[in-house]
């Protein structure tokens, strides 16, 4: 690298030298320049030049594709210089599964997955190919057999999964509209939602660890509740009726009092 900051010669190529390091094709490279993908090329006389600040963001590029993400979707990433996220939003890059492998490494049958499906469970993130599955995907079909092993009927795994999917879209919305829009019922004044986006837009890859903190908290402490309610109502069942309604019942039986103490 020269003294003034700039790229040295040796490490800047013509658009055939950069196709060849990154193996991707000179066609796909100009129309990743006229997508806004790729930074303006340096001149060199006649030529245009490219550094390794251009190969890496082909790496990127390549690897966001390789988890199906629309070239619309990566250029939304990419205008905002927010590749960085990626990583931070999605996870490392995995394993991929079409859906007939997906349902097959889950072990849950077929038509629960249909059923499962028709309410939004598995869902693609924003820009990323409705046929395609990572580990994320796996993971919770994998957790709802878990249930139906320990013993939860199939019923009640539906409407567990539906009940989720229903509340956090709805909660998606509502996070959403605070982001995206002005709403006056929000009590956020004009100035500062203006400023929060201005630093959000610096700021968002520390906001979100953040932000997660907070959804698995209130997931966290609801989850204990259901859990304790759920089983402090179980033992109720399990052990019977109330006492009120045991004694009541206990008369008559063989083995009761049922001497007339009246007299």
């Amino acid at each position: 690298m020269a003294s003034d900051g700039t790229p040295a010669p040796d490490t800047l190529w013509r658009i055939d030298d950069l196709a060849h390091r990154s193996g991707i094709g000179v066609d796909t490279i100009r129309f990743y320049q006229r997508e806004g993908l790729l930074p303006p090329a340096e001149r060199g006389g006649r030529a245009r030049l490219y550094g390794p600040g251009h190969l890496h963001q082909l790496e990127r590029i390549r690897d966001l594709q390789a988890r199906h993400f629309s070239i619309g979707a990566i250029k939304a990433l990419v205008e905002e210089g927010r590749l960085g996220l990626v990583e931070t939003i999605f996870g490392s890059s995995g394993a991929t599964y079409t859906r007939d492998e997906l349902v097959s490494a889950s072990g849950l049958p077929e038509p629960l997955v249909a059923q499962l499906e028709s309410f939004g469970l598995p869902s693609r993130p924003e820009g990323a190919e409705a046929d395609v599955y990572d580990g994320s995907d796996l993971e919770v079909l994998r957790a709802l057999q878990g249930l139906l092993d320990r013993g939860m009927p199939q019923s009640m795994v539906l409407v567990v999964a539906r009940l989720y999917v229903k509340h956090f879209a709805a909660m998606e919305r509502d996070i959403l509209a605070l982001f995206t829009a002005r709403d006056d019922q929000t009590g956020i004044s004009e100035e500062e939602m203006e400023q929060f986006e201005n630093r959000a837009r610096v700021e968002i890859a520390n906001i979100l660890p953040h932000m997660n903190t907070i959804l698995s908290y209130v997931q966290h402490r609801a989850v204990q509740r259901i859990t304790l309610l759920a089983m402090e109502e179980a033992d109720r069942r399990h052990a019977g009726k109330s006492p009120e309604t045991a004694q009541h019942t206990d008369e008559g039986q063989p083995g009761a009092d049922t001497t007339d103490r009246s007299t």
